[in-house]
């Protein structure tokens, strides 16, 4: 009875972690199989905490779905950590004035038309994606945009990757259509 019983608990561990690998993979098609493993594992964590809390999950592919999503957001968000500002102060200062003096007029143009595209495609995005990318994108982490906009830390999260989310697929869509003509 006890194999029977540990053979039908295996049986579900192991279909939801075909659909927690699932639900990332149809996702987050662009990760690194490195973060994708970290997402797992995490989700598989807080599954498993409440579980032995002997909390009940009602609709289980929900609760994975939820799981998953706010998982990969902390992934990404630690990611973004990662590459600290002192990194970027010295990369900058390694670059000497010679090597930025020589970019050409043609990659400067480039570059501003770019940054004024992003001004603009922002300027598009619902008022509230707006503010947190915007304060985002001014040197703020999350934390500091929840604090100064008196929103919740998930709410701004939230916020900030379905803007930046909005911002890819209109470049997406817009080089699409480029690429056609």
């Amino acid at each position: 009875m006890e194999l029977e019983k540990l053979f039908k608990t295996r049986s579900a561990l192991d279909e939801i972690a075909i659909s927690v690998k699932n639900i990332i993979f149809a996702s987050f098609p662009r990760i690194t199989a490195e973060e994708r493993e970290d997402i797992e594992q995490e989700v598989k964590l807080k599954l498993w905490r409440k579980i032995c809390r002997g909390k009940k999950v009602d609709n289980l592919r929900s609760y994975l779905w939820k799981v998953v999503y706010t998982t990969a957001l902390d992934v990404v968000q630690e990611r973004i950590r990662g590459a600290s500002k002192m990194e970027t102060v010295q990369q900058i200062d390694a670059l000497s004035a010679s090597r930025l003096e020589s970019l050409s007029p043609e990659i400067m143009v480039e570059k501003k038309e770019l940054a004024e595209i992003m001004k603009r495609e922002i300027d598009l995005l619902q008022p509230r994606r707006k503010t947190v990318v915007q304060l985002y994108l001014t040197g703020m982490n999350l934390e500091e945009i929840a604090d100064f906009l008196k929103w919740r830390g998930n709410q701004v999260r939230h916020l900030l990757y379905r803007g930046i989310q909005d911002l890819v697929a209109t470049v997406n869509q817009k080089a699409r259509k480029g690429g056609s003509k």
